[in-house]
């Protein structure tokens, strides 16, 4: 080979080592390099157990606020509990280990580059970076620690890698590297109703027994209280013929009934009735609703502010709520008061924890008109006491009169007659043993219940409200009548 062909050749040669490298750098299928040893290895090696987390903090950016929102779940004094919703607790627990199992399954399945200038078009900006200004290529990072605090993983979950089902593209903070990721279950969400029981008052609804309305109004300004009619709405027992409406007010005109079809929304709505935010109550006031009614003092300034400023007032030494109160009453004989408060225009956090109160430094929240997208919702402040009445007895078993013979004497044996007498015997001895369980439990969920609601105001959709507090008006409709049957015509026989 002539001198000038190596020289071309030694060109080309270089050339195309220039243009691989140049199409290796700019394909977006895996690197391959001496990092590949990588693959396989889990992302997390210190994650080595789920057990290990105490605490899940998941970071997303907000668009209409141009800020990361946080919303962490931690493990405090042997509870879980959310910190930025003043530790209310978090029930939704099994979310957390689903989470930590599926962080701890996470391998390295294929590494996707190394340039910081693909991290937009990948999804894994950090939220957290400072330099974000916009939503466009923002991850969710999300980060577990251990019991003192140390991170057992830290990852910006990015967007779905194309062709790729299941895979997400995934970065560690701090770290330029983007890899492939088989996501199965990340089990993830920021939203506060995601991790707690959000149904308030586990009612079912054919457990309610009795309802009383208190419609009343309060004009705190005026200081002047509307008492409103209260009216007691209870279930008919035995339940009446179809047709025919379940419920009944005392003294009720024989024209007008219960409407049935209101009452049938209302307690689905109770049993509906679903939290959509939480705000402490001072310990004051706490520990005042858990002490013995019979033990408790006047309640410190503390805790009347705190009550009037969500809409809850002691006048003349008596309690009353903004807008009126429902006290249900069920079988098992729990009794529920349900007291609604004032009204309150937020969302997202807002709604949920009260941010913005706290900023404000009082429990003032901002106006529909300031917050766009903000909902009207309900300060609720809820007791639970027990009615033992409520829960129903065993119905009396008959009893032989004294003196007085059966009228099958001759058809039975004496023996046959005793050992009728011992079964009766123990079944209304069975009877009465449910009874009392009924009785024992009764009051025991009654006690939960209390306690649980004693460290809370809660906030409830501004429409259950309405389904919940009625008056009389709403609750009655006049009988309509049934047409009178009408007797057919009489058939003409045919003519053959």
């Amino acid at each position: 080979m002539s001198r000038e062909n190596r020289i071309t050749f030694g060109f080309v040669a270089v050339a195309a080592a220039l243009m691989a490298t140049a199409v290796l750098a700019s394909r977006p299928a895996a690197v391959v390099d001496e990092s590949s040893r990588e693959l396989g290895q889990p992302l997390f090696p210190a994650l080595s157990l789920p057990s290990q987390a105490a605490s899940l903090e998941v970071v997303e950016y907000d668009a209409s606020t141009g800020m990361p929102v946080r919303f962490e779940v931690a493990l405090r004094d042997g509870r879980w509990v959310i910190p930025s919703h003043s530790n209310y607790p978090a029930d939704a627990r099994d979310r957390l280990a689903r989470t930590a199992a599926g962080i701890f399954d996470l391998k390295h399945d294929s590494i996707r580059g190394d340039r910081p200038e693909d991290h937009k078009s990948m999804g894994v900006l950090d939220p957290l970076d400072e330099s974000v200004i916009s939503p466009e290529g923002v991850g969710r990072r999300i980060t577990i620690r251990d019991r003192d605090g140390n991170p057992l993983a830290d990852l910006i979950l990015g967007k779905p890698v194309p062709g790729q089902e299941g895979h997400r593209f995934v970065r560690r903070p701090g770290q330029n590297r983007v890899y492939g990721v088989k996501i199965d279950n990340l089990d993830l969400s920021t939203r506060f109703s995601d991790w707690i029981e959000t149904d308030l008052l586990q009612i079912n609804p054919s457990s309610v027994q009795a309802v009383t309305f208190d419609p009343h109004k309060v004009d705190i300004v005026a200081r002047r209280v509307d008492p409103g009619e209260p009216v007691t709405v209870i279930k008919k027992d035995p339940p009446p013929p179809p047709g025919e409406s379940p419920w009944m007010i005392d003294g009720l005109p024989p024209t007008e009934e219960v409407n049935p079809e209101v009452m049938s929304t209302l307690t689905s709505t109770l049993a509906g009735l679903r939290i959509v935010g939480v705000r402490p109550k001072p310990p004051e006031l706490s520990a005042w609703l858990k002490a013995d009614p019979d033990q408790r003092g006047p309640l410190e300034e503390r805790a009347a502010v705190s009550l009037q400023n969500r809409g809850f007032y002691i006048l003349n030494g008596r309690f009353l709520s903004a807008d009126g109160d429902a006290y249900v009453t069920c079988s098992d004989g729990v009794v529920y008061a349900l007291r609604f408060g004032g009204v309150t225009f937020a969302r997202g956090e807002s709604l949920s924890a009260g941010s913005d109160e706290e900023q404000a430094g009082s429990t003032a929240e901002p106006s529909s008109s300031t917050n766009s997208g903000a909902v009207e919702s309900r300060y609720l402040f809820v007791t639970a006491s027990f009615d033992a009445d409520a829960v129903a007895k065993p119905k009396p078993r008959p009893k032989p009169v004294a003196g007085e013979l059966p009228a099958d004497v001759f058809a039975k044996t004496a023996a046959e007659r005793r050992a009728e007498a011992e079964r009766e015997a123990a079944a209304e001895k069975a009877e009465q043993e449910a009874y009392q369980r009924r009785l024992k439990d009764g009051e025991e969920r009654a006690k939960k219940l209390s306690e649980r609601f004693a460290d809370w105001y809660y906030v409830v959709p501004g429409d259950a409200y309405r389904k919940i507090v009625l008056d009389r008006k709403a609750l009655v409709r006049t009988k309509t009548t049934p047409a009178p049957a009408v007797a057919p015509p009489p058939v003409e026989p045919i003519s053959p």
